[in-house]
């Protein structure tokens, strides 16, 4: 919007005459990007002052209720919506995640009992899995040395 824009616009829609239009545009602010770590500046805006007539005053004009209903229904549905996709994949991380914990719990618990009875005799994890460990090279070499 330019100067002449604003001018006709408020002749047009308020009746207000602007004697005089003074614009200016306040740049925004420069600051690196987080991932690429360049320079990026935010969007700039524009500004207008007006001087209007001497004895002309202009005074805002309510926002009509309807305007105000849809715009409170809409934020109200986003927020809405939000919480009930933020409940969804708590619950779905919840499920996923309480059900490995509880299976990993009642493996471990049952594994530490037979290891206290003695059923089972305590090996390393290494040993438990399966793999094979073999010795370093170092290790080979200083002990056919011995």
């Amino acid at each position: 919007m330019n100067k002449l824009d604003l001018k006709d616009y408020l002749y047009n829609l308020y009746g207000v005459q602007a004697l005089h239009i003074r614009s200016y545009i306040i740049h925004g602010k420069v600051r690196r990007h987080r991932q690429t770590n360049r320079l990026v500046r935010a969007s700039q805006q524009k500004k207008m002052t007006i001087e209007m007539k001497p004895g002309d005053n202009f005074v805002w004009p309510e926002v009509p209720a309807e305007v105000e209903e849809k715009k409170n229904s809409a934020q109200n549905e986003a927020v809405k919506m939000e919480r009930e996709e933020q409940k969804e994949n708590r619950s779905e991380q919840g499920q996923y995640l309480g059900n490995t914990a509880e299976k990993e719990k009642k493996g471990l618990r049952e594994k530490a009992r037979a290891l206290l009875e003695g059923k089972v005799k305590w090996r390393p994890g290494w040993e438990e899995s399966g793999t094979r460990m073999l010795p370093l090279e170092g290790e080979a070499r200083s002990s056919a040395s011995v």
